[in-house]
């Protein structure tokens, strides 16, 4: 197992551990691990990926990671952004600036802050790869429905990888048909011929989709088993209101960079402060993890959209109908991520954010469509650049490009967390060796959880806590802060606690003296980092 994860330890462990536990196909490999019941709901998805909602993700994954171990995690990741650029080039090689304009695309805001912590999400390719299906359709004058059944597939094979990103081509697609149809219609046959094309691509996607998601609303609905899931599941998807307004998007967003921009971030920060003390609240809500992908770079995103503007409005024959259309989506996903709702003066007023609500409850995380209006703008920026190439002298042009891309690319950056092993794993090593496989053993403080769970390949325990995690009507993040009182020990020898691991870092004296004082506790190993204790009857 290598010693580095990229994205650091979040979202993404678990992927990363079954590389290391997982044996034969589909089975974790110690037996007693198997049917542990934190572990068996943790990694449910790699042992049953059909049942899952995105089943082809998590075959692949579970696959390629018991096959080649924990290291392809990161093959995946590097991977990814090869494929994200690629396609994003043969997109927008169309244009003259479509290299640069790829780079902002494939290292967006967007891009580095998912990076490695969702692959599902890192998955930025499918965009311009329905760009170029959508193309292909213009370029024919009668739409050949075999096209359309191509269209149709491809959504269902990005639905079942990502349900997010499938959800996002449904909705990139119809307002794409709606508003080139609108532009475009010359006849009634013309519009029959684009209804019956939508309609095709429309059905097929979504009648593989439920062929191949049955399995998993059968699972989940139909033969739904307490006693199995033991409290790990809720049975359907229910998101409260309160959800989408904390991952929609704010009009400010656009215009603060990420919060962890080694350069611009402090302006963030301070906008932010300022913010909260408003008590607006809409300004409370800023979750860097998700919302710094809604910047897209403030110099790149004025000149783009004021030039398309004024060539609209002056010079129309210049840009054509895609940059109109292009800009209308660029609008159109800015307002679906608003909040379901503003307040002004008391007054509330309702969005287009709330009819996902209602009928997409599933999709709480509006703010993710961003990845679809920096696609808008980049493919309204292919335009601006060809026409600045045509006004300007090709060298001149080409050192705007330069600037601006360098300059943009400067601003969204967000450095992405690399996990190395760190002092603390010869506790591990120790526990590998020196306990038996299958011991249940808890970690303190918290902030080791993810740590523990990372080198569960190498130790082979039953982690009592490791990592913010709930079974049944008991949160694990509570037990792990309860432990050095009374009552919290308690827990943890009625949950058949054997060994308990202490680090020192962060190790407050109270919590010191409670461990060392325990007449229930044996202290069997110190090291540099941690104590090592074994529970006494």
């Amino acid at each position: 197992m290598l010693n580095f994860l990229i994205g650091g330890l979040d979202d993404q462990l678990a992927n990363y551990v079954w590389g290391g536990i997982s044996g034969p196909l589909f089975k974790i490999t110690e037996e007693c691990l198997q049917d542990y019941p934190l572990y068996s709901n943790m990694f449910w998805g790699f042992q049953h990926p059909l049942l899952t909602s995105q089943p082809l993700y998590n075959l692949v994954n579970s696959v390629l990671l018991t096959i080649f171990g924990s290291g392809v995690f990161n093959v995946f990741v590097l991977l990814t952004l090869l494929a994200n650029f690629i396609v994003t080039y043969l997109a927008l090689r169309k244009f003259k600036a479509g290299l640069a304009l790829a780079l902002l695309f494939s290292f967006s805001s967007y891009a580095w802050i998912h990076m490695g912590k969702h692959l599902d999400l890192s998955q930025l390719w499918v965009f311009p790869a329905m760009y170029i299906l959508l193309q292909k359709s213009n370029k024919h004058g009668s739409i050949p429905y075999l096209h359309s059944v191509k269209t149709g597939l491809f959504i269902f094979l990005v639905g079942v990888i990502s349900n997010y990103y499938g959800f996002f081509l449904f909705v990139y697609y119809s307002l794409y048909t709606f508003l080139n149809v609108s532009f475009g219609l010359k006849s009634k046959a013309d519009l029959l011929k684009e209804i019956k094309s939508f309609s095709i691509s429309i059905l097929v996607s979504i009648i593989m989709l439920l062929i191949t998601l049955f399995p998993y609303f059968k699972a989940t609905y139909i033969d739904y088993d307490t006693e199995r899931q033991n409290g790990f599941f809720a049975l359907g998807v229910q998101r409260p209101l309160e959800d989408f307004i904390t991952f929609s998007a704010r009009p400010w967003y656009s215009v603060l960079p990420p919060l962890e921009n080694p350069l611009f971030g402090s302006i963030t920060k301070n906008a932010l402060e300022i913010g909260y003390k408003t008590n607006y609240f809409l300004a409370d809500d800023y979750f860097a993890k998700e919302h710094s992908g809604n910047y897209f770079g403030l110099l790149f995103s004025f000149v783009t959209l004021i030039t398309v503007i004024y060539l609209l409005a002056k010079k129309p024959t210049i840009l054509g109908k895609e940059a109109k259309i292009y800009l209308i989506l660029y609008i159109l996903f800015f307002i679906l991520m608003l909040p379901p709702y503003f307040t002004v003066s008391g007054i509330r007023f309702w969005t287009p954010g709330y009819l996902i609500f209602k009928l997409f409850p599933m999709f709480r995380v509006t703010a993710r469509l961003s990845i679809l209006q920096l696609f808008s703008l980049v493919v309204m920026a292919g335009y601006v650049f060809d026409y600045f190439f045509t006004v300007m002298k090709p060298r001149n042009a080409v050192i705007l490009t330069l600037v601006l891309a360098l300059f943009t690319l400067s601003e969204v950056f967000v450095p992405v967390t690399v996990y190395k092993e760190t002092a603390g794993s010869e506790v591990y090593d120790y526990l590998s060796k020196n306990v038996p496989i299958c011991a249940k053993v808890a970690v303190y403080p918290g902030a080791q959880s993810e740590v523990a769970l990372l080198t569960l390949p190498k130790h082979n325990k039953l982690l009592l806590n490791p990592v913010d995690y709930r079974v049944s009507d008991y949160d694990y993040s509570e037990f792990t802060s309860q432990l050095p009182t009374t009552s919290g020990f308690g827990k943890f020898s009625e949950l058949g606690g054997e060994n308990l691991v202490v680090f020192k870092e962060d190790l407050s004296a109270e919590a010191r003296v409670f461990f060392s004082n325990n007449i229930s506790l044996q202290n069997v190993a110190e090291f540099p980092s941690a104590y090592v204790y074994r529970r006494i009857e």
